[in-house]
């Protein structure tokens, strides 16, 4: 069922699993697939400690905003150290990637200019990368 409101808690909403990528949970928080919005999608993903969301890019640009733990982001050929309160823009076709160095999971939001997160194509394979 999509709800129709714009208004959404956290923490009454349930946890995905990425079954391909170990470590990685998220939520999503507005969404076409479950709200009536369009053009912008927000979600919630932690990676837990130790854990990698390997590097992969796709077409449109994207918004980190970590708001808990401390890690690493891979934005092209740079790392930079990330933690709560750091904001990230992610061009499109940017390789970018995370680490989490912490001993607590590093939690983040992230924003697609698109209705959906179930639009974007994730592409892992560096030689395509642009």
């Amino acid at each position: 069922m999509i709800r129709k409101q714009a208004i959404t808690q956290i923490e009454d909403l349930e946890w995905h699993s990425v079954e391909e990528i170990p470590g990685l949970r998220y939520k999503f928080l507005i969404d076409s697939d479950v709200t009536s919005s369009r053009g912008l999608s927000l979600g919630a993903l932690e990676v837990a400690p130790g854990a990698i969301l390997p590097p992969h890019h796709h077409s449109p640009q994207e918004i980190y905003l970590f708001h808990s733990g401390e890690g690493e982001v891979i934005l092209g050929d740079e790392i930079h150290q990330v933690r709560a309160g750091t904001a990230v823009f992610i061009p499109e076709h940017c390789w970018h990637g995370l680490i989490n160095k912490g001993d607590q999971p590093l939690a983040f939001y992230w924003i697609f200019p698109t209705d959906s997160w179930s639009e974007i194509e994730y592409i892992y394979d560096k030689s395509s990368a642009k």
